[in-house]
């Protein structure tokens, strides 16, 4: 085989590894974000053990055995773990079985016929009622245009939605917005996700960081 002996040519090789590497880094971008080994690693943990990982970031350490938690609760924090971390979500009923496996399962004894998991205690970022939260986020969203004057005088900037015109400044209700109206879509896409969905940008601080 003829060796490289001109500029031009060696030239031409390193650009066309260059173009190989770029498209690889993207491809592979799950793992090239992050900064560090530690987070690679956690990285790879969650992806490959996403329940284990979400119930010891949503259970409480101090969880005993008569601690309750509604299936629906548990569900919703669930959704919002998944969305956070891009994870593909699974359904109730799948997600019940492999609880099963780990927990009893309880009913509610005041009428109201909720089922529950025992021996779970939420974490407080997880542990709000998940109709609660949907009343929050339709009341916000009725509430956002006779309020965007005021909001904007208190020196927080609001947070945009890249899915519709809902707004708000508490990143938790924005959260659970995506979560509720836009499953499996991230609340803020980074780069790479705008470009293949067609999103515009909004300037929101976390913008980019695909979170």
């Amino acid at each position: 085989m003829r060796k490289l002996a001109t500029v031009d040519e060696l030239s031409g090789v390193f650009n066309l590894l260059m173009m190989a590497l770029r498209r690889l880094l993207n491809q592979n971008r799950i793992f090239i974000r992050e900064k560090t080994i530690e987070e690679r690693r956690e990285r790879y943990t969650t992806a490959a053990s996403p329940i284990e990982v979400f119930l010891k970031d949503a259970m409480a350490e101090d969880s005993i055995e008569s601690d309750v938690v509604t299936k629906e609760r548990l569900y919703q924090g669930y959704i919002r773990f998944c969305n956070n971390h891009k994870l593909a979500i699974l359904s109730k009923e799948n997600l019940g079985k492999i609880l099963k496996k780990k927990f009893q399962e309880g009913r509610d004894s005041s009428g109201k016929r909720e089922t529950s998991w025992k021996g779970i205690k939420l974490k407080e970022e997880y542990s709000i009622d998940a109709r609660q939260k949907t009343l929050d986020v339709s009341t916000t969203t009725a509430a956002t245009t006779t309020t965007s004057t005021t909001n904007n005088d208190n020196g927080e900037s609001n947070i945009f939605c890249y899915y519709c015109s809902y707004q708000t400044k508490i990143i938790e209700k924005y959260e659970l917005h995506v979560v509720l109206k836009r499953p499996k879509k991230p609340a803020f896409p980074g780069k790479a996700d705008m470009e293949s969905l067609g999103l515009s940008p909004k300037g929101n601080k976390r913008e980019g960081l695909g979170a």
